[in-house]
């Protein structure tokens, strides 16, 4: 995601600090585990540092995973509140507030590492705003409501890759293209009537052209395109069931073939990558 998000921020009517950190609270994993989450991540203080994204503005201003955070930008880490406990409320306002900051403002945050208060100054890159999170207990792939796009923990877990990559694409196109809100505007019934009549018509066509941005986005990351027509014919085709065979989604085949003839419209451009490349 931290790939993709910051390879077209110029196509995203809102845009956020890419830091290339991924932060956790110790609240929201349950209190029987909570020793054992401790002895694993460290957590010094409530809120730590889960991930450091290889080569990001994080990775280079010399932050780690396990770090613990005490504040951001001088503004103290507030303490979980007590209907927050099994939670993960306080970390998604935490967020929140993060994706809001200026996209290129300097970023300082005071941790504690070994017992060994820190302060880091982070230079981040601009990024298409949106949250992202692997959620347990759901099914399908992932969805987005344009503001978090949320994996399945099955799909996150069994995907290699190229298919983590063409499927959160699809999903920050429908965030880029801001589908959620324009759909909204419409009046489109997200229930048990969107796969009828102009509520089915109208969610197709934004996953229509989700699956043609999608191959722009790639090819920005740097990613071959080639992967997202791949991957309706492979894993995708076998995954093929159920929402992707309702009047709001294409058969497999049939987004195997639209992908196909996107890139080849994208490779009769002179910089298919480019920032001028248009979403159609």
């Amino acid at each position: 995601m931290y790939r993709l998000t910051t390879a077209i921020p110029d196509k995203c009517a809102l845009t956020m600090p890419g830091t290339g950190l991924v932060i956790h609270t110790l609240e929201q994993y349950s209190a029987d585990l909570q020793d054992d989450v401790r002895a694993l991540f460290g957590f010094e203080t409530s809120l730590a540092i889960a991930v450091v994204v290889p080569g990001s503005p994080a990775d280079r201003a010399g932050l780690e995973a396990g770090d613990s955070i005490l504040a951001i930008n001088g503004n103290p880490i507030r303490p979980a509140r007590a209907q927050e406990a099994g939670t993960s409320l306080r970390r998604d306002a935490i967020e929140r507030d993060l994706v809001r900051l200026a996209p290129t403002d300097p970023l300082t945050l005071q941790i504690v590492r070994g017992g060994t208060a820190l302060e880091f100054r982070v230079e981040p890159e601009t990024a298409c705003r949106t949250r992202h999170e692997v959620r347990f207990g759901t099914s399908g792939l992932a969805l987005s409501d344009g503001d978090t796009i949320q994996f399945s923990d099955k799909f996150a877990g069994a995907a290699d890759d190229e298919a983590l990559a063409v499927i959160a694409a699809h999903e920050l196109a429908h965030t880029a293209l801001e589908h959620n809100r324009k759909l909204k505007a419409k009046g489109v019934n997200f229930g048990l009537l969107q796969g009828f009549g102009r509520n089915a018509r109208e969610i197709r066509a934004a996953e229509d052209e989700a699956d043609r941005a999608s191959v722009v986005i790639l090819a920005a990351a740097g990613y071959n395109p080639a992967i997202a027509p791949a991957f309706w014919r492979g894993v995708g085709r076998k995954l093929g069931s159920g929402i992707f065979r309702t009047r709001t989604h294409a058969k497999p085949a049939e987004r195997a073939l639209r992908l196909d003839q996107e890139i080849a419209r994208l490779r009769s451009t002179p910089s298919p990558a480019s920032p001028d490349t248009p979403f159609r």
